[in-house]
């Protein structure tokens, strides 16, 4: 199992706290691979402190091509950075979001996917991750399925009968992989429907509602193993709302369970 995340460097203080507050629960026997966006040195060097078994791949962002996708400046580009890290996603950033969490990210899992051997296994985590709990029940669901995230289909189909909000039909803060061909082939289609729209014209939710069309794609398949991994939700807390109170809480959380510990 593969322990894999993504982010921007503004970010940076969300990383350390999901190294620590993972190796808590787990140590340090699962590996992980980090990609992170424009770090630096020496905080690339303390992320390496925090956890030994660890793969920091630090990314360098084209900024032109950045700029030429969006049809906005640097500077501008800049601003929606700065607010999608600080507070959240509104109307005006959400092309940054849609570029980076919605697009960026997902080809870099899916060039995971692909260096890795058959039958390995990947557990990818949205960077503002919380984790209060022991997550082994949710790796061996990752282990019996081809992908699996958390669904909202059957919520929206109760309620309406059919899915009325194809960005909300999948939440893909956490997604399992198992590497096969079926995975491959899921992960293919899902990155064919995100290159189908330039991130200016991408709605709210873009990496969401072609997550979801990609599920539909495979479930022609009938050997491709999804799962819902609601029940496995315990282990941790994702972040909702404005990232710097979020972090705040859960620091303060964290650094309480440790002293606690300490205390034996």
């Amino acid at each position: 199992m593969i322990i894999h995340t993504y982010f921007t460097n503004g970010y940076f203080n969300w990383a350390t706290l999901f190294i620590e507050s993972f190796k808590h629960h787990h140590g340090e026997k699962y590996k992980m691979v980090i990609d992170a966006v424009d770090i630096n040195d020496k905080q690339a060097n303390k992320l390496k402190q925090l956890y030994n078994n660890i793969d920091i791949r630090v990314i360098k962002l084209n900024w032109n091509e950045l700029q030429k996708k969006s049809g906005v400046n640097k500077n501008v580009l800049n601003r929606y950075k700065t607010t999608t890290e600080n507070k959240k996603v509104n109307a005006n950033n959400k092309v940054w979001k849609l570029m980076i969490a919605g697009d960026h990210r997902i080809k870099k899992i899916n060039q995971l996917l692909l260096e890795l051997p058959d039958g390995e296994h990947i557990a990818h985590f949205d960077i503002d991750t919380y984790v209060t709990g022991n997550m082994e029940e949710l790796f061996d669901f990752v282990r019996k399925n081809d992908f699996c995230t958390r669904y909202r289909i059957e919520k929206q189909i109760k309620r309406k009968g059919r899915v009325f909000r194809e960005n909300r039909a999948t939440l893909i803060y956490f997604q399992g992989y198992t590497v096969n061909d079926r995975s491959k082939k899921f992960m293919e289609r899902w990155i064919h429907y995100i290159d189908n729209k330039e991130p200016k014209k991408r709605n709210k939710g873009f990496g969401q509602s072609t997550c979801y069309w990609a599920y539909l794609d495979m479930k022609k398949d009938k050997n491709f193993k999804t799962g819902d991994t609601k029940q496995y939700q315990k282990w941790g807390n994702a972040n909702k709302g404005s990232k710097n109170s979020s972090y705040n809480k859960f620091r303060k959380s964290f650094e309480q369970i440790r002293i606690n510990s300490e205390k034996g």
